[in-house]
This record gives structure tokens, C-alpha cells and sequence, in this order.
């Protein structure tokens, strides 16, 4: 005599895997670029190649406040240059009596311009992510942050929706 016995087994789905995954991409990505507040690290995206290779275009450094006293020569640093408050991260070549910084772009030939006042210094980069600034940048923009809300929707839609019905397995078992 032959019973059936149904035996429930589901299998996750391929949606399941790829939606997990990218969930998971999403949380490191953010905590890449946001969550390193957290413990104090602010993060600049690098836009020119005055710093290359320490830091390529691309890259994202992320600096450390520190007190203009603990930079010595040599150092990299973080900066506002200008009234426009632009930032650039350039190395101290000399500091002056009054405290100020000579800073140059290890690509760049000459020293800047204008020495960088110890109010300016926003801090010393600690390390960086190559290519992670491009997806700053992006992000940052308006079609960036379309692409975000449209992503964060469609995760927040995955995980809301059920994953469909479980393949049941039948097997015919003999007495």
C-alpha cells in the first residue's frame, strides 16, 4: 500500500539570497560613509590628483579632529582653503612662527599659495578607501539621491513581501 508523505522542505530562493546580499552591501556602504561619524572620523572625498598616490582621485580619506599643535612636518592634512569652503587634504611641508601651515600636494610642484591658518585645519586623515569617494559623490547628487530612495524602496518591498509559496515535495513511500 502506498502512502504519501509530504515533506516540506523550501529552498531559499535565489531572491532571498540576492536581496540579503545586497542588504548587506547596503548596511556596510552606509556605515562606510556615514557611520564612521560614530567614532569620530569624518569622511572627504578625494576630487583632485594633488595627493597621488597617497590618495588617488576617488578615494575616500577619513580624517581625525586633531589640535593644531600635535602637527608636525610631514603630516598630511585636512583643510578649508578658502572662503568658498572648499577642502583639500595636502602635506605640511613647514609650519611658521605664527602657527600657520606651508602645505604642498605630493603631485604638485610648488607649495600653496596661501598658508593654512590652525582655525582652518578640520584635521589628519587617518586612512582612505580607493574608490569609495566616487560613490560619495554620486550619492551626494540628485540622481544620487534618486537612485538611493529607489533602492532603499525596493529593499524595504522585498522584505515586506511574502516569498512566494514553498515547493512542497511529495514522495510516494512504500509500506
Amino acid at each position: 500500500m502506498k502512502t504519501s508523505k509530504e515533506n516540506k522542505k523550501t529552498k531559499p530562493t535565489m531572491f532571498t539570497f540576492f536581496s540579503t546580499s545586497f542588504l548587506v552591501l547596503v548596511l556596510i556602504l552606509a556605515v562606510l560613509l556615514a557611520g564612521t561619524r560614530l567614532v569620530g572620523l569624518t569622511p572627504y572625498a578625494v576630487i583632485s590628483g594633488s595627493m597621488e598616490p597617497e590618495y588617488p582621485v576617488g578615494s575616500l580619506i577619513y580624517v581625525d579632529q586633531v589640535e593644531p599643535s600635535e602637527i608636525s612636518i610631514g603630516d598630511p592634512i585636512t583643510f578649508v582653503m578658502n572662503e568658498s569652503l572648499m577642502v583639500a587634504t595636502h602635506r605640511v611641508v613647514d609650519i611658521k612662527e605664527d602657527g600657520s601651515f606651508i602645505t604642498k600636494g605630493d603631485a604638485n610642484n610648488t607649495v600653496d599659495g596661501t598658508p593654512v591658518h590652525p582655525k582652518n585645519l578640520l584635521g589628519k586623515p587617518q586612512f582612505s578607501i580607493p574608490y569609495l569617494g566616487y560613490v560619495s559623490v554620486f550619492l551626494a547628487s540628485g540622481q544620487g539621491r534618486i537612485v538611493l530612495l529607489g533602492v532603499l524602496g525596493i529593499l524595504v518591498l522585498s522584505l515586506l513581501l511574502p516569498e512566494g509559496k514553498s515547493r512542497v515535495v511529495k514522495k510516494e513511500v512504500a509500506d
